[in-house]
């Protein structure tokens, strides 16, 4: 992945991501999560096309047709990792939580 690369999925998720650890699988595991929704299908195909997940939708939110993408798991903690020194206090503080809360990875060095 290219700076710019890294500095688009930044921008993009400082402004439409959510940083958050989620309940799921097997075991009643709890993972960190990154997620975005868009109606502007080409924005989230962009950030799918760059992290190789997929785009999910579109799901019928009142007037406007959503897009979503998310990536979990150790995949998420390294794309926290890469994309933490570009974020806000407030995104950072998110992501720390993310990674802390979640009990399927090894403990990071935030």
């Amino acid at each position: 992945m290219t700076d710019n690369e890294v500095y688009y999925i930044a921008g993009l998720l400082e402004g439409e991501g959510s940083f958050y650890a989620c309940k799921g699988g097997r075991y009643d595991s709890i993972s960190p999560r990154i997620q975005m929704a868009s109606k502007d299908r080409e924005v989230v195909e962009k950030i799918s096309l760059l992290t190789g997940r997929r785009v999910y939708g579109p799901y019928r939110q009142r007037t406007c047709d959503m897009y979503t993408w998310f990536v979990t798991g150790l995949k998420a903690v390294e794309l926290m990792m890469l994309v933490k020194p570009l974020m806000s206090l407030r995104r950072q503080a998110q992501i720390e939580a993310a990674i802390s809360d979640s009990n399927t990875v090894p403990r990071a060095k935030l």
